[in-house]
């Protein structure tokens, strides 16, 4: 059912919340799991219309790289947990729109976030990003709270049933 889990991660203590359940979903239906990180970046500009193209890509090397050596920290801890994990950093405007495209992109039959509730009655609930994801994936969406885990208490000894979650199915779009 769940042979190949995508679960974006932004760095935050709470988007690393969703990792246990994660790797438990991934645990029980024999699955590999692939963690992303979107890098986007404003236009930068140095005084009035004044383009700064060398520091701009200081900035996107230096962000991809810090991208793609925390992502390979968690890709430990999942592993060392008995997943199979991959990792992706992508660049790209529109988080939700990345890990949609990105979804569809590697193929996988589900998206686990951390819902941050942030904005509005359902952004309170689900997080701006998490809605997004939830309306217009193709896949079922596990939803994680964060109020419900311990987030430091990330431990790859972890064996028990993800915590509180809330499972969308795939949009109808």
């Amino acid at each position: 059912m769940f042979r190949h889990i995508l679960l974006p991660l932004d760095g935050s203590v709470f988007a690393e919340s969703a990792i246990p359940g994660a790797v438990e979903l991934a645990r029980r239906f024999d699955g590999k799991l692939t963690l992303c990180q979107i890098v986007n970046y404003p236009n930068l500009y140095v005084g009035e219309g004044t383009f700064a193209p060398q520091l701009y890509r200081d900035l996107e090397q230096q962000h991809e790289q810090e991208a793609q050596a925390y992502l390979e920290s968690q890709k430990a801890k999942c592993e060392a947990m008995g997943v199979t994990t991959f990792i992706e950093v992508v660049v790209g405007n529109g988080i939700s729109d990345v890990i949609l495209q990105l979804a569809d992109q590697i193929s996988v039959d589900a998206i686990v976030l951390c819902s941050h509730g942030s904005g509005g009655l359902t952004r309170l609930v689900f997080g701006s990003t998490a809605e997004e994801v939830v309306r217009h994936a193709r896949v079922p969406v596990v939803l994680i709270r964060p109020d419900h885990l311990k987030p430091h208490a990330f431990d790859s000894t972890l064996d028990t049933a993800p915590a509180p979650a809330v499972v969308a199915p795939p949009s109808a779009d």
